[in-house]
């Protein structure tokens, strides 16, 4: 038999619910007493390895309920003095989106898996203990960890920089094409390897009079290091009407694209491309 304190009743709520959910083979019991604390007795035969395992599985998912999002808004607070809800709010979900080593690779971060960390920190404490205090557990995995929390939300307001970056950027050429003067009602794009341009009638735009509208007008100063010959060509034709045909709608620059005309654009698949224009890469 191992028993647990709990000091908050709805952390005691979810505990139980986790070990139900999970379909553990203990029994459960679990009383409080006049001060508010709650004792849950989990009663197994033996405790066996995969059943610490299984344990540990649960006061993972309890500390990402009810604690985790605590100790980064106090760290984001306290240390980076970060005080608007919103951008708190941000940089945490941010956090979490890098808790996928996936996520931590694509951006070149190289962090610990947190996790990996908080599970070995707490299988460190349960082992062979037939008693634990779940608030003082916390405690101590709370500056066990805090110096790796630390290195999370660095690197989460690094990405909510870039984000804010990314959004000024997106908003300024809002406010330039509100200004311009279109030259098209309408075009279409196929987005292949390439982007390639196309006028309503199905007349391919053709690079030389890319370059040459491009010569016209310094787009490129809104662009900066941004600019890639994909975005311009529509900046400074301007349509009323965007059509982008490919298979990627959540591909980057496509999404762009779309940020910046907003309503003006419309996705389709590349099979609803109306014309047809031999010798595209």
């Amino acid at each position: 038999m191992i028993r647990i304190f709990f000091l908050s009743r709805q952390e005691t709520v979810s505990f139980c619910d986790f070990i139900m959910q999970e379909g553990a083979k203990y029994q459960v019991q679990w009383r409080g007493d006049e001060k508010g604390r709650n004792e849950v007795s989990l009663v197994a035969s033996d405790m066996k390895h995969q059943e610490i395992d299984f344990l540990l599985n649960i006061f993972v998912q309890l500390i990402h309920k009810h604690r985790l999002r605590l100790w980064l808004d106090k760290l984001i607070r306290g240390s980076y003095y970060y005080q608007d809800n919103e951008e708190v709010d941000r940089i945490i979900d941010i956090c979490d989106w890098l808790r996928d080593s996936d996520q931590r690779k694509r951006l070149g971060v190289r962090h610990p898996d947190l996790e990996a960390s908080i599970k070995q920190f707490l299988r460190d404490r349960i082992q062979l203990k037939a008693a634990l205090s779940f608030d003082d557990m916390m405690s101590f995995c709370f500056k066990h960890h805090r110096m790796l929390l630390l290195d999370y939300i660095g690197s989460a307001i690094d990405e909510f920089k870039r984000e804010e970056d990314y959004q000024s950027w997106v908003d300024s050429l809002r406010t330039y094409m509100t200004k311009k003067e279109s030259l098209v009602e309408e075009m279409h794009v196929l987005h292949r390897r390439s982007f390639y341009f196309f006028e309503k009638n199905g007349k391919r735009i053709a690079k030389e009079e890319l370059e040459a509208q491009m010569n016209k007008e310094p787009v490129h100063l809104f662009l900066g290091d941004r600019e890639d010959g994909m975005i311009s060509p529509l900046l400074i034709y301007a349509p009323k009407r965007l059509f982008i045909y490919g298979t990627d709608p959540s591909d980057p620059k496509v999404q762009t694209i779309i940020n910046i005309f907003q309503e003006k654009a419309l996705y389709k698949p590349k099979e609803q491309f109306p014309f047809t224009s031999p010798g595209l890469n």
